[in-house]
């Protein structure tokens, strides 16, 4: 996603489709998506690839809205898209489990409430 003018619709959707991505990563469990085989080397991959792409959505959210829901934890979502898209050899798995199991979920339905 970017600023090409995507509609309200295109970005519930597109949030949408991350939260069933979520489900889907996360439905094998913690032990799961922290073992060293390369099932879970590939789960985690997928992991930090949505959160890139939520990034993404975030800054097609309509002018104003994340100013406007400042309660919300925008700048906490950014920061770890650049962990992971730039510090990709230090990424803690069981932090990136967490933001899937929680924290990600949560923070996508408040923004899908609120838009």
């Amino acid at each position: 996603m970017t600023r090409d003018g995507s509609s309200v619709e295109e970005v519930a959707l597109a949030l949408r489709q991350m939260l069933a991505q979520c489900e889907h990563i996360t439905a094998g469990g913690r032990a799961r998506f922290l073992a060293d085989d390369l099932d879970a080397q590939i789960l985690r991959l997928a992991a930090e690839r949505l959160v890139i792409t939520l990034q993404a959505a975030v800054e097609d959210l309509p002018p104003g809205f994340v100013e406007t829901h400042a309660d919300l934890p925008f700048a906490t979502v950014r920061g770890m898209r650049n962990r992971l898209a730039h510090g990709y050899v230090d990424v803690n798995p069981a932090i990136v489990w967490e933001t899937l199991s929680g924290r990600l979920p949560e923070f996508v339905r408040d923004v899908l409430q609120r838009l």
